[in-house]
């Protein structure tokens, strides 16, 4: 006759043996399963079975019932008498890499522990000095002394910040509030956000473009504006064969 379990609950925790379990994670494991089912349960060790961990525990306090109704009244209010504790259990497991429920002695679920997605780590902030081009108009500029603060609205609608420490560019890019598209091309440093994404930080403008707010089809029709001749002759393909030297193209 098979021996009656002596035991009231138990922890699973699969994914993990006790060789790949560190003992300092395990005590995690115990401290936070203790506090899960209660003080007023009095818990006391009963076995750790091998393969995936499986942590029983026999109460010597009150009836394991009770001890029930805390364990799932815990898994659906985090705020609530051992919600905490089951809250740090489930991210004992995403941080093992496991997955786990608690079972009774029946091997009845108790409550399962959510499988949490991967997490995404952030990309940590940088900052770096580099040269590049701003493209945009020209929606302020400000300035009492030496110093003058360029204000530039890119097509994405992107606002940035440029020093300028030349009076007489400050003056000419004054002329143009909000009406020519500028390249300025500046110095200083970029921050790499969080999110990857690299912007100017503090940028000081060297020189500047004025660009031509033509359409990309506006440039396209000027082009084929262009004399060159080639469409005047009745085989062009031949000519420029015999431009190479060469009766063939792909050679």
């Amino acid at each position: 006759m098979a021996k009656k379990p002596d035991w009231d609950y138990a922890l699973r925790i699969r994914g993990v043996t006790l060789k790949t379990l560190p003992v300092a994670v395990l005590a995690d494991y115990l401290k936070e399963f203790a506090a899960l089912l209660g003080d007023d349960s009095k818990p006391v060790l009963d076995g750790i079975v091998k393969g995936s961990v499986v942590v029983r525990v026999k109460q010597v306090g009150q009836h394991p019932a009770y001890t029930r109704a805390r364990i799932q009244h815990a898994a659906n209010d985090p705020l609530g008498p051992g919600g905490r504790s089951f809250v740090k259990l489930s991210e004992l497991m995403n941080r093992s890499g496991a997955r786990g429920e608690i079972v009774d002695r029946q091997e009845n679920t108790v409550v399962s522990f959510p499988v949490f997605a991967a997490k995404e780590y952030a990309a940590p902030e940088m900052t770096v000095s580099d040269v590049g081009t701003l493209d945009g108009r020209v929606v302020g500029i400000s300035g009492a002394d030496d110093t003058v603060h360029l204000r530039l609205l890119d097509k994405g609608s992107v606002e940035h910040r440029i020093v300028l420490r030349d009076i007489a560019m400050a003056q000419d890019l004054a002329k143009r509030f909000r009406s020519d598209i500028v390249r300025v091309h500046v110095h200083g440093t970029w921050r790499r956000t969080d999110s990857g994404k690299w912007e100017p930080h503090a940028v000081y403008a060297d020189r500047v473009e004025i660009l031509d707010g033509a359409s990309p089809r506006d440039f396209v029709q000027t082009l084929r504006a262009i004399k060159t001749g080639w469409s005047e002759m009745q085989e062009p393909l031949k000519e420029l064969a015999d431009i190479r030297g060469t009766d063939d193209l792909h050679a």
